[in-house]
């Protein structure tokens, strides 16, 4: 029941701002569960209902810079896939939670000093975007922080967002079906998973008029401040079980 809730709470987030999703319910859903076992069926959830998003936006994207920050995401998933694959488990945790509450921190400062575009920008931040969508579904972050340093509109902000996640999407589900990350427990989370997904993105639509931007974004912050905090404690005290301290008193 509580995955089904963050399935819901993360599409609902999602739908108003056009990313958050996985940087809000990677952490939590990865306390619990295995990385390898639960990333890819919400990978594909995002994935399924960002089709749907994307229809309602698809006059405001932005292609040229889609293209340039789809082809560094390509050439990056791969890598993210493979640390997925042969990582350590309890580390990928760990690296998700402190990642998550670096960003979360900038965020919640408001740092956006202006830049100005380059090719070279988009590929770099489509590189490391495609490297955390292929080991954690959470691509997000160096997109959204790259385009609010360019200062884009929030109209062209949100679709173009949308469009590279959907580019990442594809690309990222297919390598972790031919890596056999999919099996019968796991598609089993994305079918019923799929069901509150959906009306936590028909909420967040309906909604997202009625909230204001600045406002959601400060709440949003703080919230995934909160995660990476949790997240970083549990991981710390696995890692240190896990580690076996000498008895140097024999």
């Amino acid at each position: 029941m509580i995955i089904y809730t963050v399935f819901f709470i993360a599409s609902f987030i999602q739908a108003i701002g056009g990313f958050g999703a996985g940087l809000f319910a990677i952490p939590l859903l990865t306390l619990v569960n295995d990385p390898r076992f639960i990333i890819p069926p919400f990978s594909l959830t995002v994935f399924i209902f960002n089709l749907f998003l994307i229809s309602e936006v698809h006059k405001d994207i932005e292609w040229q810079k889609v293209k340039l920050i789809v082809m560094g995401s390509f050439a990056g998933i791969p890598s993210g896939v493979f640390f997925l694959k042969y990582a350590d488990q309890d580390m990928i945790r760990f690296l998700i939670s402190a990642f998550t509450l670096i960003l979360g921190s900038i965020f919640a400062c408001g740092f956006r000093p202006l830049i100005k575009e380059k090719k070279v920008f988009f590929f770099a931040s489509g590189f490391f975007s495609g490297i955390l969508s292929g080991t954690a579904a959470m691509g997000g972050p160096p997109l959204i922080f790259l385009m609010m340093l360019l200062g884009m509109k929030k109209e062209s902000f949100r679709a173009t967002l949308l469009c590279c996640f959907l580019f990442n999407g594809i690309y990222s589900n297919t390598l972790y079906f031919v890596n056999g990350f999919f099996d019968h427990e796991n598609l089993r989370i994305f079918f019923f998973g799929f069901l509150p997904a959906f009306f936590g993105t028909i909420s967040g639509l309906k909604l997202k008029s009625f909230i204001p931007e600045e406002k959601f974004n400060k709440i949003a912050a703080v919230i995934v401040i909160m995660i990476g905090i949790i997240g970083i404690v549990r991981s710390m005290m696995i890692l240190c079980t896990d580690f076996d301290i000498p008895d140097f008193g024999k």
